[in-house]
């Protein structure tokens, strides 16, 4: 105990500081070089840089997900091909909220995302006949986008359609939780928060 004077502890909190660093470095580093290597073997669909995705994933992380989650959720839409444009970030904010409270993997929204890049009507109607909450109205429209050959206005709708759709069921499902489910979900929210906030030091 005699040994405990404020320069070791001064050391002792610098050494776990640097190592703190050191982490954060390396895990923005490596999540860096697997951004790049995914968005070359899908022949970057997504329009992309690996730095962008990093970007955004601090972005969807500051809503308040976890860094894990935000990358997972971010990772997903690039490995299923997903143009997204400037709706990326609000995309996988989404999905990750979705995804954390209904349980359902990342991959599997994603791929909704990847459909609707390849042909935006039959994406939306592929969601809707898996998860619902898209209308017949939406579907029409973006239907005579299509028809009329604005597809980068029809891809832009059918995005923001799906992605809409997403964060109604995440509300409604959180809405219709019990208390003991908020709960957990809160000290689970809680943890993640710390580890956050220990990977930004």
């Amino acid at each position: 105990i005699g040994s405990l004077n404020p320069v070791t502890l001064g050391v002792t909190a610098l050494g776990a500081t640097v190592g703190a660093l050191g982490y954060a470095f390396y895990t923005g580093q490596s999540t860096l070089s697997d951004y790049t290597k995914t968005l070359e073997l899908t022949g970057n669909k997504a329009g992309q840089t690996g730095n962008n995705l990093l970007f955004i994933t601090e972005k969807v992380e500051a809503a308040g997900n976890s860094f894990t989650k935000a990358k997972a959720a971010v990772s997903a839409l690039a490995s299923a091909g997903a143009d997204l444009g400037n709706d990326y970030q609000t995309v996988a904010t989404d999905i990750a909220r979705l995804s954390d409270v209904a349980g359902v993997k990342v991959e599997e929204l994603a791929k909704i995302f990847g459909k609707i890049t390849t042909d935006p009507e039959a994406g939306l109607k592929a969601m809707s006949e898996q998860y619902g909450n898209v209308t017949a109205a939406q579907l029409d429209y973006v239907h005579s986008l299509q028809e009329a050959g604005k597809y980068t206005e029809a891809l832009h709708y059918a995005n923001t359609t799906a992605a809409s759709g997403f964060k109604s069921m995440a509300d409604n499902i959180q809405q219709n939780m019990g208390f003991l489910e908020r709960a957990a979900n809160a000290v689970g929210d809680a943890f993640s928060w710390m580890w956050n906030k220990l990977l930004d030091i």
